[in-house]
């Protein structure tokens, strides 16, 4: 009994003492929350990493706060969790993932708002987790990437989306960057996904001193001061994926009607919008939908030119084999969703009478929050943000033998701003149509959604805006 009391004694010499970090969480230079991370280290190297975030968001006029705690545990020199425990709380509603390492598997539990969703992910195909609250999983994740500059390509599982991801990335030179009014010598690592591109900074040790994601206006910041001694002022996020709407003098005000599919015959617009990370895309600005002329000073990277978009629909020649396959985040070949594609869209159905069909059930079968997901989770969890709800709409149809694919760029809520939004583009006989299952325009779009990328984000510049200079109204 003595000898075990000592070895007892001995392996916690030799356990590291506990350490916390700490960041502050800004959008456009405001501050908006809080994040920190404690981690212990057993005698054996077992890493135990306990976090939370606190991130509050200004949205439609009201405070939101989105708070997540996590809990986990990882092997000495592992790239993934042997157990990985979250809670996460959106708008006063709950949510918990329980994953584990099971015999080469990761397998995934999760209460998603009450509605239970599993996943199994093969190590074979998932080198790692990842959940975007946590700077800790970026350090995991990325740590011992920073070794080794150049490029990298891996698969991540994504918590919060249950879903497998690719990513690729850069491991760039050493940098010094300013870290609570300190000089911090840093490695940059650049990796994109989902059309994000993200920044992060790793010191000497591996952990994130600075996390960006630019298009977002987002950055986590290590910091030494406590939450009590930070102003968290809501920062206002649907700002910076908005574009306000100007409308010309002399030019009449677009009521409801001119926000239905066909309320408007052609409508003529100054577009002065910048696309994240230059994504801007030519093949989405002259399509079914619109067709464009660009600024003779347009400079790169921004979408600078006349929109003038109107129903007429643009017949095409091309190889749609990539838009009826399966995809990642657009899981067509998923039984589940197969099943429900047959009993949403009857054998057969034409182009137009299929997007209506599914535009419409994932329009009644979902509900909205600021959550992106794959199709089969959306499917699972019937939660998600726009571009979960193109994606289903998709999977949908693409089960069904229909072409079809995810249009990205701006479009007009309830107010005069044009927000971030996605939506979908389903080949029929006569080319290129598009349907928003968000909006519930199941047959056709209205004119106000204007296409800026297949893939992208807007970059919440404050230069951004557009103007509409002219429109005529349908007679119906």
């Amino acid at each position: 009994m003595k000898h075990l009391f000592l070895l007892a004694l001995c392996a916690a010499a030799l356990a590291e003492e506990p350490t916390e970090r700490r960041y502050v969480l800004t959008v456009r230079g405001s501050t908006a929350g809080y994040a920190w991370y404690r981690e212990s280290t057993a005698a054996d190297g077992t890493r135990t990493i306990e976090g939370e975030t606190l991130l509050e968001l200004l949205q439609n006029g009201e405070t939101n706060a989105v708070r997540s705690k996590r809990t986990t545990v990882i092997g000495k020199g592992e790239a993934v969790p042997r157990t990985y425990k979250a809670t996460s709380t959106r708008d006063g509603k709950d949510s918990s993932y329980d994953c584990s390492l099971e015999k080469g598997t990761i397998i995934v539990r999760a209460t998603i708002r009450g509605t239970e969703t599993n996943a199994a992910w093969p190590l074979t195909a998932v080198g790692a987790l990842l959940d975007h609250s946590a700077p800790e999983h970026f350090e995991v994740f990325l740590s011992e990437r920073r070794k080794t500059p150049g490029k990298f390509q891996c698969v991540v599982g994504v918590v919060e989306m249950m879903a497998p991801l690719p990513i690729a990335g850069t491991v760039g030179a050493e940098e010094v960057i300013a870290v609570d009014g300190s000089e911090v010598h840093a490695t940059k690592v650049e990796f994109s996904a989902i059309g994000l591109l993200y920044r992060a900074w790793l010191d000497a040790d591996g952990r994130v001193v600075k996390l960006a994601v630019p298009s977002q206006a987002f950055e986590a910041v290590r910091t030494e001061k406590r939450l009590e001694d930070l102003d968290v002022s809501p920062a206002d996020l649907m700002r910076s994926f908005s574009v306000p709407l100007h409308v010309a003098e002399g030019v009449e005000e677009p009521g409801a009607r001119a926000r239905e599919p066909g309320g408007v015959v052609e409508a003529r617009l100054r577009v002065h919008v910048k696309v994240g990370d230059n994504r801007t895309d030519a093949g989405a600005l002259t399509n079914s939908h619109q067709s464009f002329e660009a600024a003779a000073d347009a400079q790169p990277g921004w979408v600078d030119g006349v929109l003038t978009v109107r129903a007429a629909k643009l017949a095409a020649e091309e190889d749609l084999s990539p838009f009826l396959a399966p995809e990642d985040g657009i899981e067509s070949d998923a039984e589940e969703i197969k099943a429900r594609a047959a009993e949403v869209i009857p054998e057969g159905a034409p182009a137009p009478e299929a997007a209506r069909r599914a535009a419409a059930w994932v329009h009644g079968a979902m509900r909205y929050e600021t959550q992106l997901v794959s199709a089969l989770a959306a499917h699972q969890g019937r939660v998600g943000d726009c571009l979960s709800y193109s994606r289903l709409t998709i999977a949908l149809l693409r089960a069904r033998g229909v072409a079809s694919r995810t249009i990205g760029g701006i479009a007009l809520g309830g107010s005069k701003r044009l927000g971030q939004h996605h939506w979908v583009e389903v080949h029929g006989p006569e080319g290129w149509f598009q349907v928003d299952p968000t909006y519930g325009q199941a047959t056709g779009i209205d004119a106000f959604h204007l296409d800026l990328w297949r893939q992208g984000t807007l970059d919440g510049s404050a230069d951004n805006y557009v103007e509409l200079e002219e429109w005529t109204p349908s007679r119906k």
